[in-house]
């Protein structure tokens, strides 16, 4: 495989992950990368601002609210 084929990659398996309703995330930056491993298992909301993704841990308990982002929640 050379670099020409990695978007080919990259599209086949984010649309793989939509449409399983799973997150797909490619991090650039190894302190969000080690940030979001050590938030395995829990509730968690992403925000996207700008080129910036924040990250935060949320009460599982609550009940999800509907926003133009949330169209994938069943």
């Amino acid at each position: 495989m050379n670099s020409s084929d990695y978007p080919d990659v990259l599209a086949h398996v984010s649309v793989r992950a939509r449409n399983l309703k799973v997150l797909l995330v490619v991090l650039f930056d190894e302190n969000q990368c080690n940030e979001l491993r050590g938030m395995v298992g829990k509730h968690l909301v992403l925000n996207v601002e700008g080129q910036m993704v924040r990250i935060k841990e949320d009460n599982p308990d609550l009940p999800l609210a509907r926003r133009a982002s949330s169209h994938l929640i069943l």
